[in-house]
């Protein structure tokens, strides 16, 4: 089922859909729904993301989506339950992490020990163990833990820190050392999963999904794709 836009008419959301924000047409955070209800815009849905801090499991925090993602999941399944699979990563996930908490905004004075931006997922250090996501990660490792791969990895664009700025302008505030820290170290390009490729992987249909990972391309960093983006699916 297509992405389907947030307005006043109610929209039903399922359990694991993804929920995603945006600003100016980009993609900005992704994240999966923890309940299923009816809203419309401006309402809230409890939600299981990387913020960060990660927000999972019945405690969750409350999140008002733009657009949303339908899952493609099976439930109940006869041979695999992929509900519970997700379940499971999530309530893993929560497992490894501290509950630090960085301030919210721009310029930060302490590192986001959960967080990453390149690669999507990777590891902590000596002091603060566990893995780190960036909350496009977090979304898609969750899905491919209940084997729904949504693109490969290594199909993700290259794009420059002028690119992330388009989607994230204030990311510019951030210090040298946080930009490393997340992996955005030199000059760049880098592979980054951006929020907007899961969205567009996901506005197919269920069959496609599931048949055909999703080629991403940078215009897809906004939704709809901007008229740049020339991504289709890989053969």
């Amino acid at each position: 089922m297509p992405v389907s836009p947030v307005n006043a008419t109610p929209i039903g959301i399922q359990k694991y859909d993804v929920l995603a924000s945006t600003r100016k047409n980009y993609v900005r955070h992704v994240g999966l729904a923890l309940q299923a209800k009816y809203i419309t815009d401006g309402e809230s849905v409890l939600v299981g993301d990387m913020a960060p801090p990660m927000r999972a499991g019945a405690d969750g925090e409350l999140f008002a989506p733009h657009i949303i993602g339908h899952s493609v999941l099976t439930y109940p399944a006869v041979d695999v339950d992929e509900y519970r699979r997700i379940e499971e990563f999530l309530d893993e996930a929560k497992g490894k992490f501290e509950t630090h908490r960085a301030p919210a905004e721009f310029p930060l004075e302490l590192k986001w020990f959960q967080y990453v931006v390149h690669p999507h997922y990777g590891e902590g250090d000596k002091d603060h163990p566990g893995g780190r996501y960036s909350c496009a990660g977090f979304v898609f490792e969750a899905y491919r833990s209940a084997d729904v791969t949504l693109f490969n990895v290594d199909s993700l664009p290259s794009i420059s820190y002028a690119e992330i700025l388009k989607a994230y302008p204030e990311f510019g505030r951030a210090a040298g050392d946080l930009r490393e820290w997340v992996g955005l170290a030199g000059e760049g390009p880098w592979r980054v999963m951006m929020p907007g490729y899961l969205m567009a992987s996901l506005n197919r249909s269920g069959d496609e999904i599931r048949r055909t990972p999703y080629t991403p391309n940078p215009g897809d960093m906004a939704f709809p794709p901007s008229p740049s983006s020339a991504a289709s699916a890989s053969p």
